[in-house]
């Protein structure tokens, strides 16, 4: 269905939902209780604001949609601009991720976007963080590593794209993992195996089964925070 968002066009994509979105259930986990755009989104830089003929840098660019998320199947895309978010102007991406997490699972909010030149309307329905962070680990790459009871996964295209960090991500860490009794920790990362730089969890994996091949544990270079700090992570042999 088409509708006039003066002086551009406007797409409106709105999904079968409940009148009233579901109330808040006190007694649930918060992330069970907090909405999930699925989009990963930064602030506008000036010059990417004027490639838009745009005239500020406010709203949040999309850098990428998570599959199967509210903001993909809404029809949101990779390098729209979300300019407003149920009727509130937003004028950072910080700004964006903490009026997503007000709202409840199952609401559908009115998103007014730039894309390309022009503003359309979208109609997400908001998902759990729970289920969102599901959906964000499996685009991630995310690979539970049950010998050493941890979850890791690639960096975001945005992270590798505007910081100079390189490595796995430590999703989660059993605490009655080896992995933790070593010493890692949730949102560690793991930047070198050796002197080995780390890219990718599958990078990871290989070099642990070749490091299997003649030592009992493996020095992590980890970044944790503000500061690094080295981790023999213990090995067990590979069978033969």
């Amino acid at each position: 269905m088409w509708a006039t968002l003066s002086p551009a066009a406007e797409l409106v994509k709105k999904p079968a939902a409940p009148a009233n979105p579901p109330p808040r259930d006190k007694t649930r986990d918060a992330t069970e209780t907090k909405g999930w755009l699925g989009a990963i989104v930064r602030d506008m830089t000036p010059g990417e604001a004027d490639e838009r003929d745009f005239a500020t840098n406010e709203g949040a660019l999309i850098k990428d949609v998570i599959p199967g998320g509210p903001a993909a199947n809404a029809g949101l895309q990779k390098n729209d601009v979300i300019l407003q978010f149920g009727g509130t102007k937003i004028t950072t991406a910080q700004s964006l991720i903490q009026l997503v997490g007000t709202l409840p699972p199952g609401s559908v909010v009115e998103v007014i976007a730039l894309h390309g030149k022009k503003k359309w309307k979208y109609y997400p329905m908001l998902e759990d963080l729970v289920s969102g962070k599901a959906k964000l680990l499996a685009f991630l790459g995310a690979t539970r590593l049950e010998e050493f009871g941890m979850t890791v996964h690639n960096l975001t295209p945005e992270t590798l794209e505007t910081t100079s960090f390189r490595g796995v991500a430590v999703a989660e860490v059993d605490p009655q993992g080896s992995a933790f009794k070593d010493g890692l920790q949730n949102g560690d990362l793991i930047e070198r195996m050796g002197d080995t730089p780390v890219h990718s969890v599958e990078e990871f994996r290989q070099l642990i089964e070749q490091k299997k091949q003649n030592a009992t544990s493996a020095l992590l270079y980890v970044r944790r925070g503000n500061s690094s700090t080295f981790i023999y992570l213990r090995l067990a042999p590979t069978a033969q």
